[in-house]
């Protein structure tokens, strides 16, 4: 996957991003859904805001871009990450 991923003007990933992104994840896409959009799946709404808030990754301009934050994530134990998860769900930033 690049190194970054582009996004809307709203800030949700766009349609080639996620073309991208729903292989990795195991998302299979019905080839009669023309009309894909992040919204569709609140999971991956609710990570792309866990990974802006925990500064895995930041938005310039119209694109995402990882962080070394992100790196050291990806080091972490399962156990760490859990607790990161746990600690978002209270952010008052998380909407």
């Amino acid at each position: 996957m690049d190194d970054s991923m582009k996004a809307t003007q709203s800030g949700a990933l766009n349609r080639d991003s996620l073309d991208k992104v729903f292989p990795a994840i195991g998302v299979k896409i019905s080839s009669k859904n023309y009309y894909i959009r992040e919204g569709s799946y609140p999971e991956l709404v609710f990570y792309r805001t866990f990974a802006e808030v925990k500064g895995l990754i930041v938005r310039e301009g119209r694109r995402y871009v990882h962080t070394t934050q992100m790196e050291r994530y990806l080091e972490l134990s399962p156990h760490e990450k859990l607790s990161l998860w746990l600690s978002t769900l209270l952010h008052p930033d998380l909407e």
